[in-house]
């Protein structure tokens, strides 16, 4: 069986050999030729993500390598992809397409910090304490955001996991940022089984997640019990009702916590002033 002796994805230079991160070459599948037809930006990250890439750098399309090209079948075609993830994409197996339409792909690896905690001034937090979540310069909100999206966030910075997270309006510095990355879903715990966007137009600032890490053991969470009772008030809602958006934008707004009981596992909704009793 093809598909029991070949990897799922690889890019190959035009002896067939596997390039390096970062290079470009032709994508196989299975061993066979990928049509571009219906391919996108989505599909290039989703498919260097199922390589274990950060996302793509470019890709095109033709007979770049055409010796090899013509000995080999075209397996893949019509990829459509909803999301960055191999699992929001349908595709066919049977094709109607030439090797001149035949898939080239660069992609990235993970080049340093993707994904950094921030206090107030944007400096890193240290281990253990809560701040803003940033993603390469810019904010990220809070749609679809979960546990799951947190501890696959954590664990991509090298922590064991999240401890707790909320989304508001904390920092006078987050005006200064663009909102970078919305609509994190995560099937469980791990940044690769994660699809997003990038381009965000339907958030503000007031859904900033503010995230705390733990690194195992019994981490401190004191940097949240911290946070004083301020209220401030996002820029443009100066003279807007005191009471209007206090839960996203007052401090005293509840943060989704967790509880270690072990009797019961459950989770629950604790305010800060909970925390401080």
């Amino acid at each position: 069986n093809q598909e029991e002796q070949e990897e799922e994805f690889k890019i190959v230079d035009k002896n067939g050999d596997k390039v390096k991160a970062g290079e470009r070459g032709l994508l196989l599948y299975y061993g066979g030729t990928v049509c571009d037809d219906g391919f996108d930006k989505n599909a290039a990250d989703a498919i260097c993500r199922q390589m274990g890439y950060a996302g793509t750098k470019n890709f095109r399309s033709g007979t770049y390598y055409n010796r090899l090209q013509k000995e080999l079948e075209i397996l893949l075609d019509d990829i459509q992809c909803s999301g960055n993830s191999w699992s929001s994409c349908s595709y066919s197996k049977t094709s109607n397409c030439g090797h001149g339409e035949d898939v080239f792909l660069s992609c990235k690896a993970d080049e340093g910090e993707v994904f950094k905690i921030v206090d107030g001034e944007g400096y890193k937090v240290s281990d253990g304490e809560r701040g803003l979540l940033m993603f390469n310069g810019g904010t990220v909100c809070d749609d679809n955001f979960d546990d799951n999206a947190a501890d696959a966030i954590c664990k991509q910075m090298g922590y064991y996991g999240s401890s707790r997270w909320t989304s508001g309006y904390y920092y006078e510095i987050q005006q200064e940022y663009e909102i970078s990355l919305n609509d994190v879903q995560c099937q469980y715990s791990s940044w690769l089984s994660c699809s997003y966007v990038t381009q965000t137009t339907n958030c503000n600032h007031e859904e900033d997640v503010f995230l705390a890490c733990t690194g195992g053991g019994d981490s401190t969470t004191s940097s949240w019990d911290k946070w004083r009772d301020v209220t401030i008030t996002p820029p443009g809602d100066e003279n807007s009702d005191s009471t209007q958006n206090s839960e996203s934008t007052s401090a005293t707004s509840k943060p989704y916590t967790r509880s270690n009981d072990n009797n019961n596992n459950s989770e629950t909704y604790s305010s800060k002033n909970d925390l401080n009793a």
